[in-house]
This record gives structure tokens, sequence and C-alpha cells, in this order.
């Protein structure tokens, strides 16, 4: 039988095996492993985004981070609605914006009201009217028409496919 005083030195401290559990090789496989998705996923699906600004006001508060999903639209086309990502070539920024026209359509906008096809779209996530009248124009087939929900301070945008880089998840 071997002595108490042996027993011990042998024995992993509490508070080491917390941290690395009682299979420190498997805990270093799973740290890797980990390590290794983390840096896929923020590579090539996530990219994360602090709201700047309120003209994304009442869906999305100022300093509110979110992610965006770069792959969403690999198969299928943005829709109206969806809050996307949108490159800004002008300022190399991205910024968050609502699609509310699409490709071939025709917008307007005219007494605080978005006209899409000589119709009002009917928005209930705004916020105030929008101090500017754009006279109507057709979309591209390759345009978006964007714009942020707080109308009061929010820039509307025509952005091509490739300026929307992805998604917003939530």
């Amino acid at each position: 039988m071997e002595s108490p005083s042996i027993q011990n030195s042998t024995h992993t401290p509490t508070w080491l095996r917390f941290i690395v559990g009682r299979r420190p090789m498997m805990t270093l496989v799973r740290i890797s492993v980990l390590v290794l998705l983390s840096f896929l996923a923020f590579r090539f699906w996530l990219i994360p985004i602090r709201v700047t600004g309120n003209s994304m006001l009442p869906s999305y508060k100022n300093g509110a981070i979110n992610f965006i999903n770069k792959l969403a639209y690999r198969r299928q086309h943005p829709q109206r609605g969806d809050v996307v990502g949108v490159k800004m070539s002008e300022q190399q920024l991205m910024l968050l914006k609502r699609v509310l026209g699409l490709p071939g359509e025709t917008v307007a906008v005219a007494n605080g009201k978005v006209y899409i096809n000589g119709r009002i779209l009917d928005e209930k996530y705004t916020q105030g009217e929008p101090p500017w009248r754009v006279t109507e124009f057709t979309l591209q087939p390759y345009e978006y028409f964007v714009i942020g929900d707080n109308r009061t301070i929010s820039e509307l945008h025509r952005k091509d496919e490739n300026d929307i880089i992805g998604k917003v998840l939530f």
C-alpha cells in the first residue's frame, strides 16, 4: 500500500481539473476544433457589425451588435423587407439598410410614402417621414433600392447586388 504523501503528489488539483477536465488531451482537441470552427465561421460565413447611428431605429438601436450572414444570398436574391449589410464604396464602410425596391421595379417617394410600381408600400417598421421627395425611376436588372427605417435621417440608395454583403441574422 502506498503512503498518503505519494497519492497526493499524483492527484490533479481540483482547480486544474476544473479547467482541463479529467482528460487534458481531449480538452486540447475540443479547444482546437472550436478555434478552427470559429475561424472558419467568421472568415467565410458571419460578419459581426455594430450599429452606428440611428438610421435603422426603431428596428436596430445604436450600439447594438448583430451578425451578417454572407451566405444568405448564394441561392436566392434579396427580398423586399430584408435587412442587409450594404457596402458603401465611396466611404469604405458597411451600413445596415432595408431592401424596398427589387430589380426592374419602379420606385418613387412622395408625401412621406414609398411607392413601388405605383402602389404605396405598407411599412410597419418605419419611424418618421422622409424630408425628401424622389421622382419615379426604374431599377436596373441588378439594382436594389435600400433605405434605413428612421426616415427622418436615413439616406436612400440604389445599390448594385454586388454591394449587398449579406442578410442580418437578428
